[in-house]
């Protein structure tokens, strides 16, 4: 299994793709959707510490919690394979 902050990277990649593709198809009023929402998920990576060292780091505050640390991955591969699929 990858690290939470691998998974975090892949899905900001994703996002920073899908904008691009956006971007290029001349649609502005979805790629500034995107963007906000691309921002959003930054701010909760940080907020959060998914780039975070040490103890502070959210792969060390979610050690022992088995349930949370697979819902965290489940929920930002469903996020990357949405940005992937659009």
């Amino acid at each position: 299994m990858s690290t939470l902050k691998g998974a975090t990277e892949e899905c900001l990649h994703s996002f920073a793709m899908a904008i691009e593709q956006l971007d290029q198809q001349c649609e502005p009023a979805a790629c500034q959707d995107l963007q906000e929402e691309f921002d959003r998920v930054k701010v909760w990576a940080d907020n959060l510490g998914a780039f975070a060292h040490g103890h502070s780091a959210l792969e060390w505050r979610l050690r022992d919690l088995d349930l949370m640390r697979s819902t965290t991955f489940t929920l930002l591969h469903l996020l990357q394979k949405t940005l992937l699929e659009s």
